[in-house]
């Protein structure tokens, strides 16, 4: 009902025109990826990942394109972690992400907009939504995020480059929930990996028990293949 809604609300607009795939990527080439590239993202998949080198703590910043329901497209930011794996659908085996192809948003934000309009509350910033409606107003509304956020981006990427301020923003999202609860992987899971690569593998252990061990888990052999892999990248975490 509200793609339907916001589809009919477009009534005022010009025709339909939608802006291709080739098209975006070839606009971002040309004024996205040099915007990111002067906050420190240095490389580009082509398409719609922007990202950094690794810093000594194994921290990568990323932004990454999202294609989103209707005519429209959004950002999201945030870090992967050298150390961190994730899972294989069916929980058999564990994916590094430590190679530039294999870069992975780990522990995100969405621009306020996207993330406040998803959780039904009011939208205070306008431009966090890129239009695929034609292409006047995709190169409009693309330029305004363009304008305005990367500079914000980069003080984030300041703000959390070591272990321990990741830590504490797994927390704060776990505490703020709303959209946060959507992110994949979840916070905890990301948590267990930060506090074993701290150092602190108690916590990490905790953690993992609480995580799949949860009354609201299914206790399928799934999770419990799972569970075994990830207790088993912990402890070689601990012989390094």
């Amino acid at each position: 009902m509200k793609f339907l809604k916001n589809l009919f609300s477009r009534n005022a607009l010009p025709e339909l025109n939608e802006v291709s795939a080739a098209t975006r990527i070839d606009t971002f080439g040309k004024i996205v990826t040099p915007a990111f590239k002067k906050i420190g993202l240095d490389k580009w998949d082509g398409k719609y990942l922007w990202y950094s080198d690794f810093n000594e703590n194994g921290i990568k910043h990323v932004i990454k394109y999202n294609i989103l329901k209707g005519f429209d497209g959004s950002f999201s930011y945030g870090n992967c972690f050298s150390f961190l794996p994730t899972t294989t659908n069916d929980g058999k085996k564990l994916i590094n992400h430590k190679t530039d192809k294999s870069t992975k948003l780990h522990l995100f934000e969405r621009l306020d907009g996207w993330r406040e309009s998803s959780e039904g509350t009011q939208r205070k910033n306008q431009y966090d939504k890129v239009s695929h409606w034609n292409e006047k107003d995709f190169l409009e509304s693309l330029n305004k995020i363009i304008d305005s956020y990367p500079i914000r981006i980069e003080k984030w990427f300041k703000t959390y480059d070591s272990i321990d301020s990741n830590i504490a923003l797994a927390n704060d999202q776990i505490q703020k929930s709303g959209m946060y609860d959507f992110n994949a992987p979840n916070q905890k899971y990301v948590l267990i990996f930060l506090f074993a690569q701290k150092g602190d593998f108690k916590k990490a252990e905790e953690l993992l028990d609480e995580l799949y061990d949860s009354p609201t888990r299914n206790k399928s052999d799934r999770w419990s293949i799972e569970k075994e892999l990830i207790q088993s990248r912990v402890n070689k975490m601990k012989s390094c």
